[in-house]
């Protein structure tokens, strides 16, 4: 027999016989019809024998254990002549060719586990026969071929594992006949087709764990009946439909995954109330947006993955509740709101993100839950960081950076940028926002190329940039032209950066070789900028090869990566798999794409992992992996001097320097006459800078409203005075205020429910209404939550003639109706009040409006009002009532109020009662 290998197994002898490790070759022991009667020890192999002998006398080998043993060569055939044979335990060995079909012999047989080896060919038929067995365990192996229909047979049979192979086709409906069955594992393979439904008559079955094939198909309704459920795992397929609402009446159920795949719809809110549930794991539904249910009782939940649902609203409260949480991970939703109190770090969001995100790593203590940042977070972080202004008189907050940056490219130090070696051309603009003026170099570039994961080189005349740092979830390279943001994290376990950058472990043979020894991989998503590139279309080539799922040795050859490419926003590459495209491992594979770069001079490479393929086989190497990337213009590039940018630097310059103190003379300027000017509020006199100066300088986070004239500011004055400051458009003539002008001359004009207008200051480039500051907000802010748009603008029927009676008369519908102007409902267009109100009146069914809330003894006033807001919102302003008129008509209806009150109160005391 070879070194290493495993002999046969005779009955005959009662013994074993050429047991030889891949260290050592094992003595042949003794042979003797005894060696049940008088075990030895072979090492660390167990053998265990009948508890009394047979008619001849003898005791028969009913256990064989050999685990661990470093064992080679192939499986004998002789092994089948132990017919005694209850378990045979081979896992852990380096075991190779095929399970011998001669094992269906063994009818006695209750236990066979051959994990862990490197065993090929198709699983034999003839196991379906081993009547008695209980447990089959044939995990990672290199196994292919489909599953046999036959193992529905084994009526005995609680464990089946098949996890970690390479086993296709579909799975076969016998398995339903598994009447004892506990657990059924066929992760890691390539399974296709669609869920069989007669697995839903397992009623006995505990765990189900699918994940990573290729399954299609909805969760069929049959499964409801299984109500034993601890685990079921369906995550890394392509099932599709919605996820049912069954699901929670496992009351058992502990695990449930269902990452990846194409599922529809909302996650049903019963879900959100499985007291049972210790991991949850979900991402990419495809819906329109839904929110968290008003009542969520995931009180034993351990690690909570909702990513990429579409999730919209605010984060629950009570969520704060849960005690057993540590891991929480809401990455690509729609959430917005404030982050709860509880969360002891920032919490992964997208959209607007907060403002007080300070942390960039991806875990956080054991002692508090693990949160994340979001893609969203990084982008903003990288504006700051490429934001390299060459010269400023006064520094630059976030915002201005921001919004300069929206032309995407800056230069530090000239000399350096100027020597690019992707390009090289400059221009100079110059930018102001909120008086800090910048000059900016703009080094437009002609190409990119990054050698992902390794080093600096250079191949067919092209200087790659080295991308080897491990240091950073958000690298910008050192010349900043570009930068990447790697984000997410590793389903399985916590890795370190180190974990990022891979080796190849067999070269290629091409003349780039260099750039697919290493490669850059990433737990969800990967993104790469090129920043100030030239407009126009670009070659885009990105080179693959996959280094990491290629051994047979450790089974990672099994492992499929799946992921998605997006160029410029665009999804270019859908469930990309490297090892299907090469046709194998270590096999180079490129994809071409044309991107155009527009005005931002912006490149965006993304790399997506949508949960798909691979997710434990092996832990932390499951997402996106890219070994380099080559961008080139498709299109004629020139370019300028050195001499000639220089000269262009040295004019720009004396250009700002001259224009810098041109404006510093005005603003001086305009200052001072802003501390002479005085105004008076409320019995106090302030000069115009106090009341600037009190805006924040008109910054856009004292913003308190918007209207058709101009912008609202709150305004807290030297001496801790608050008023409400409208900034009138510089477009306006100040003749277009006049109605609020005459309020104002009319001193004796007060009234609780109308705001005071406390000041006014006209200049020629500054022109100011003060009112009384209203702490409690607006009456509409009360009535529904939020504010509207200036209505007659909203219609686009702008109209400044008779506007306050025209925005009266809506206030009027809104309050009679309990009804917003505008109620936008998700994929319908917003409706507006008014257009009801004027369909209801030519029907002559005004009353349709009244909220159903009010008394139906006050409808007949209702209608009076409604009247009036109708004649108020009038298209012509000729037919509008004027603000006295409806003043009067206002005070008939009280009047009338008031009589129907006093003729109730005296009926009630002439019957003794209440009206």
């Amino acid at each position: 027999m070879p070194r290493g290998s495993l002999a046969g197994l005779l009955p005959q002898m009662s013994a074993l016989y050429n047991v030889m490790s891949s260290s050592r070759i094992t003595p042949q022991p003794v042979i003797t019809s005894s060696f049940c009667t008088d075990p030895r020890s072979l090492f660390s192999i167990t053998i265990s024998c009948s508890d009394k002998a047979d008619d001849t006398g003898y005791r028969h080998i009913t256990g064989i254990s050999m685990q661990n043993q470093y064992l080679g060569g192939v499986i004998d055939e002789e092994v089948a002549q132990l017919t005694y044979l209850e378990s045979l335990d081979l896992s852990n060995n380096k075991l190779y060719g095929a399970i011998p079909a001669s094992l269906g012999n063994l009818s006695q047989l209750k236990f066979l586990d051959l994990s862990s080896n490197l065993l090929t060919g198709s699983i034999p038929p003839s196991l379906g026969n081993l009547k008695n067995l209980a447990n089959l365990y044939l995990i990672r192996n290199l196994l292919d071929g489909t599953i046999p229909p036959s193992l529905g047979e084994l009526s005995n049979l609680e464990y089946l594992w098949l996890t970690g192979n390479r086993l296709s086709g579909e799975i076969p409906g016998e398995l339903g006949n598994l009447s004892k069955l506990l657990n059924l594992d066929l992760e890691d393979n390539e399974l296709i087709g669609k869920l069989p439904p007669e697995l839903g008559n397992l009623s006995n079955l505990e765990n189900l764990w699918l994940e990573s094939n290729n399954l299609t198909g909805e969760l069929p309704t049959e499964y409801v009946q299984l109500k034993k459920m601890f685990a079921f795992t369906v995550g890394g397929n392509y099932l599709e439909g919605p996820i049912p609402a069954y699901i929670a009446s496992w009351d058992n159920l502990t695990r449930l995954h269902l990452l990846g795949n194409n599922f529809e719809g909302k996650l049903p809110d019963e879900i959100f109330r499985m007291q049972s549930l210790r991991y949850l794991f979900v991402s990419d539904l495809r819906n329109t947006g839904f929110y968290f249910p008003k009542s969520t009782k995931l009180t034993n939940i351990y690690s909570l993955v909702l990513r990429n649902c579409s999730i919209m609203g605010e984060i629950p409260s009570d969520i704060g509740n849960w005690s057993s949480l540590q891991n929480l991970f809401l990455t690509s939703n729609m959430l917005s709101g404030k982050i709860p109190d509880w969360i002891n770090k920032t919490v992964i969001v997208s959209g607007d993100f907060p403002e007080n995100a300070s942390e960039y790593e991806t875990f956080s203590d054991q002692t508090i839950i693990n949160v994340t940042l979001s893609h969203t977070f990084f982008l903003n972080r990288l504006i700051d960081l490429t934001a390299c202004v060459a010269a400023t008189s006064h520094p630059i907050n976030r915002t201005s950076l921001y919004q300069i940056g929206n032309e995407g490219c800056y230069g530090k130090k000239l000399k350096q940028r100027s020597e690019s070696r992707h390009g090289g051309i400059s221009t100079i603009a110059t930018a102001a926002h909120d008086n800090h003026f910048v000059l900016i170099i703009l080094f437009h570039a002609d190409s990119l190329f990054i050698n992902a994961g390794g080093e600096e080189t250079i191949v067919n005349g092209n200087h790659y940039d080295a991308d080897n740092t491990t240091s950073n979830t958000l690298y910008v390279s050192s010349e900043k032209h570009w930068a990447s943001i790697c984000t997410g994290y590793f389903v399985a376990v916590t890795t370190n950066r180190s974990d990022y950058v891979r080796n190849i472990t067999c070269g290629v043979s091409v003349p780039e070789a260099p750039l697919y020894a290493k490669a850059r991989l990433c737990p969800q998503s990967l993104s790469y900028y090129g920043f100030c590139l030239r407009k126009g279309n670009y070659n885009v080539t990105l080179h693959f090869v996959e280094i990491i799922f290629s051994k047979d040795e450790d089974h990672s050859s099994t492992g499929k990566r799946v992921f998605d490419v997006y160029i410029q926003g665009n999804r270019v590459l859908k469930d990309f798999n490297i090892k299907r495209k090469a046709g194998g491992p270590d096999k180079i594979w490129t994809e071409n794409f044309i991107a155009n770069v527009k005005n931002d001079h912006l490149l965006e490479i993304h790399l997506f992992w949508a949960g798909k393929g691979s997710i434990y086989n092996h832990p932390a190497l499951n997402g996106p992996l890219i070994s380099a990337i080559s961008v080139s213009p498709n299109f004629k590039v020139g370019g300028l001097s050195k001499v000639e940018i220089i000269g262009i630097v040295i004019a720009a310059v004396s250009a700002l320097l001259l224009l810098l103190a041109f404006i510093g003379t005005m603003i001086w300027l305009r200052d001072r006459e802003l501390r002479v000017a005085n105004i008076e509020i409320r019995g106090k006199f302030y000069c115009l800078k106090q009341v600037k100066d009190a805006t924040g300088n008109f910054t856009r986070k004292n913003e308190i409203g918007k209207g058709q004239f101009g912008i609202v500011y709150k305004a807290e004055l030297p001496d801790k005075n608050i008023v409400a400051v409208k900034k009138l458009s510089k477009t306006l003539k100040f003749k277009l205020i006049g109605t609020e002008v005459y309020a104002f001359k009319q001193k004796n004009l007060r009234h609780e429910n109308i705001v005071e207008l406390l000041a006014i200051s006209s200049r020629d480039d500054l022109n100011l209404i003060i009112y009384e500051y209203m702490e409690r907000g607006s009456l509409e802010q009360v009535l529904f939550g939020k504010v509207n748009t200036a209505p007659e603008s909203a219609t686009g029927q702008a109209d400044t003639n008779k506007a306050d009676v025209y925005s009266y008369g809506i206030l009027l519908l809104e309050i009679v109706s309990g009804k917003s102007n505008s109620k936008h409902e998700q994929n319908q267009e917003t409706t507006f009040l008014l257009n009801t109100a004027r369909i209801c009146q030519k029907r002559k069914r005004l009353l349709d409006l009244v909220d159903p809330i009010l008394p139906s003894n006050c409808r007949k006033q209702a209608l009076q009002i409604l009247d009036l807001a109708m004649e108020c919102i009038s298209p012509s302003h000729n037919l509008r009532p004027t603000m006295s008129d409806v003043v009067n008509k206002l005070t008939e209806t009280e009047n009338q109020v008031k009589e129907m009150i006093q003729m109730g109160d005296s009926a009630a005391a002439e019957g003794g009662g209440d009206v």
